[in-house]
């Protein structure tokens, strides 16, 4: 099946399929549900059903078997993967989730695609899930102190290191000025507003 929705177009033939479920009944109340991917990286289900189903078709007063697509978010396809599929059926598509806390929430995304090999890749080299992977990444660059350039008081460049911030300088420094400009000042200021370190030209 295949039909644009949104300007977009959602096929059954040519989308990745991540997994199926089935509601196990027989007669006017089946129902089945398949999640996909496009090759644009949008999810969808496919859903079939009964005359008795939500996908059921009407025609006049007679209800019948039907079919619909369904485009969905990210975020309602991981939730729909969590609730219909298997555990290695979850994580094939979204990753392997941490192990259960109280201290923790399912988060799904979209990133880029080399992004998530290269993600998948250490979660199997360090052996860590790629949620602790995240979160400690995303907690490194929280503690990192990042600093800013002023000139003559005003920002014009910020969340540098330190080592950056310094370097950048002088090679403005050295490229731009000549022995007759004098007199403009150069701070690196950290994330507090504390001044650490002045050039003067």
């Amino acid at each position: 099946m295949k039909k644009i929705i949104g300007g977009a177009l959602y096929n059954t033939e040519t989308a990745k399929e991540i997994g199926s479920w089935h509601n196990g009944s027989d007669g006017f109340n089946w129902c089945k549900e398949t999640l996909y991917r496009t090759k644009a990286g949008k999810y969808f289900l496919d859903g079939k059903g009964g005359a008795n189903s939500k996908y059921s078709s009407q025609s006049g007063n007679t209800w019948y078997d039907g079919e619909r697509i369904i485009p969905v978010a990210p975020s309602e396809a991981g939730i729909w993967a969590a609730e219909h599929l298997d555990a290695d059926e979850f994580a094939a598509e979204f990753g392997e989730p941490d192990e259960a806390s109280e201290d923790t929430e399912v988060l799904i995304c979209t990133i880029p695609k080399d992004l998530k090999t290269k993600l998948r890749r250490m979660s199997s080299e360090q052996g860590r899930p790629m949620g602790q992977i995240v979160a400690d990444l995303i907690g490194a660059v929280q503690t990192t102190p990042l600093f800013k350039i002023d000139y003559n008081k005003q920002e014009v460049c910020r969340g540098m290191t330190l080592e950056e911030a310094n370097k950048q300088l002088r090679d403005f420094i050295d490229d731009v000025y000549k022995e007759n400009e004098k007199g403009d000042e150069f701070r690196i200021v950290d994330n507090n507003g504390d001044i650490v370190d002045v050039y003067t030209v």
